[in-house]
């Protein structure tokens, strides 16, 4: 497992910091005591098995590269319990201290990007060249389709479980059909406008005070930004500069941890 000690302290006043030494980034993960990054790699060929998951222990000032490896093109995470899920590319791996101890193929699957958790017991994972949002049953080891997303309305994408209602983000890299922030209640399915933006939106996470966090990848796919949600609605957009392709964003509430894919580098701050 390569580790590079990072040249200033995690343990002090880190926020805000850019980490390079990834390899197109595109899933994150806060937990209680770590940063997860998953890497996409560097190849197209799924052969090249050359996807791998990151971790910084927090307060250790080490990032630990290749924490997990032999992924195929690892995208979003969920942890419960003391495992971590991911997904890769129609696949959910689970991983207890780096060694797998979940894999369910789901029959069907095209690309998996985002993954949530609702409860112990299942995952719900997004697959935006499918317009699917998949339900995993973690102890039978089943999946099916939860809901398909109307194609004017963008492909899912980030998901964020809030509530009884599941949100989710979409974007069409083609152009054709602008991205949107949705919201599909849990229980009817019913999908409606969470918010009145639209854009090529990635990742979604929960910030501050009930604010919901969107990674947007600009409309030339180059001049990413994020965007703030409060909870009366008002959108803004945290002034951080653009970025190049920022991905599934993570937070804890404190702090925002974005993988910039094109970049090949992360940044973490501290939320405003």
């Amino acid at each position: 497992m390569k580790k590079v000690l990072l040249s200033c302290a995690l343990a002090g006043a880190l926020f805000g910091l850019e980490i390079d030494g990834f390899s197109a980034p595109s899933g994150s993960l806060i937990t209680d005591d770590a940063f997860y990054i998953a890497n996409r790699g560097r190849s197209e060929d799924p052969q090249e098995r050359d996807g791998f998951i990151s971790r910084i222990v927090k307060n250790s000032g080490v990032v630990e590269t290749n924490f997990i490896d032999d992924l195929v093109n690892p995208g979003g995470m969920a942890q419960i319990a003391d495992v971590l899920y991911v997904c890769d590319i129609d696949t959910i791996r689970g991983f207890a201290k780096s060694q797998e101890v979940f894999n369910l193929k789901i029959e069907g699957a095209q690309a998996l990007n985002d993954v949530v958790a609702l409860g112990s017991e299942v995952l719900l994972a997004s697959d935006p060249a499918r317009g699917t949002i998949w339900r995993i049953d973690l102890l039978s080891r089943t999946a099916d389709e939860f809901a398909r997303i109307d194609p004017s309305l963008g492909s899912p994408n980030g998901l964020l479980a809030k509530g009884d209602k599941l949100l989710i983000t979409t974007f069409d890299l083609s152009g054709k059909v602008s991205g949107r922030v949705l919201s599909m209640d849990l229980k009817s399915r019913e999908i409606s406008i969470f918010a009145d933006m639209k854009g090529v939106f990635y990742g979604i996470a929960r910030g501050k005070n009930g604010e919901i966090l969107i990674s947007d990848w600009g409309e030339d796919l180059l001049s990413g930004k994020i965007w703030r949600i409060d909870a009366n609605g008002q959108i803004r957009e945290i002034n951080l500069g653009a970025m190049q392709r920022p991905a599934d964003i993570s937070s804890d509430g404190k702090v925002l941890l974005i993988p910039k894919t094109l970049e090949n580098k992360v940044e973490l701050i501290n939320l405003p």
